[in-house]
C-alpha cells in the first residue's frame, strides 16, 4: 500500500505551521531558543540582582511551550472543533501579553547587565525583543484574517442584478 500523500491545501495545514502567522511564531521560537541558550551559556554579569539569572530563560522557555502548544492544537485541528472564533481571541491575548511580558524582560536584562557584559551576552535580549516583535506580527496576521473571514459578502443575486443593469446602461449609451 504507498503511503499517503500529505495535503498542503488541507484547512488544518493551511492554518497552522505552513501559514504566514504560523512561519512568525516558528520564527518567534527560534529566537527564544536561541536567546535561552546564548543567555544560559554565558556567565552572568558582575552585580546583578538575584532574579537576573532566572528570569529570561524562564520566560522565554514559557513563551515557547505558550506558542508551541497553539500551534499544535491548531494545526491538528482541535481548536476549529468547539468555536474558533472564541480560541483565535484567547491565542491572539496570550500572544499580546507574551509580546509584552518578554519585551519588557528583554529590556530589563538589557538594562541589569550593560556595564560588563560579554559582546556574546549582549546579543541575548535583543534575539528575544525580535522573538516579540514576530510574535506580534503573527498575532496582528491572525487578527486580521479572523476579521475578515467575518465580513459579509454581496449575494451572488445582487451581483447579477447589478451586471445586467451596468450592461443595459453600457449598451443603450452606446
Amino acid at each position: 500500500m504507498p503511503p499517503a500523500k500529505l495535503n498542503l491545501n488541507s484547512g488544518c495545514l493551511k492554518k497552522g505551521a505552513i501559514s504566514a502567522p504560523g512561519v512568525f511564531e516558528v520564527i518567534a521560537i527560534i529566537c527564544y531558543l536561541v536567546s535561552s541558550v546564548i543567555f544560559l551559556c554565558t556567565p552572568t554579569c558582575i552585580g546583578t540582582p538575584f532574579w537576573y539569572s532566572r528570569l529570561y530563560p524562564v520566560t522565554a522557555m514559557t513563551s515557547c511551550l505558550f506558542i508551541g502548544v497553539f500551534s499544535v492544537l491548531l494545526t491538528v485541528g482541535i481548536l476549529d472543533k468547539n468555536g474558533a472564533i472564541k480560541w483565535d481571541t484567547v491565542n491572539f491575548i496570550c500572544n499580546i501579553v507574551e509580546f509584552v511580558i518578554m519585551l519588557t524582560v528583554s529590556i530589563l536584562t538589557i538594562v541589569a547587565c550593560n556595564n560588563n557584559a560579554s559582546l556574546l551576552h549582549r546579543f541575548s535580549a535583543p534575539i528575544g525583543i525580535l522573538g516579540a516583535f514576530s510574535l506580534l506580527t503573527s498575532s496582528t496576521i491572525w487578527a486580521v484574517r479572523s476579521r475578515s473571514s467575518k465580513e459579509v459578502a454581496f449575494p451572488s443575486e445582487e451581483r447579477t442584478e447589478a451586471a445586467g443593469s451596468n450592461q443595459y446602461r453600457r449598451s443603450f449609451v452606446a
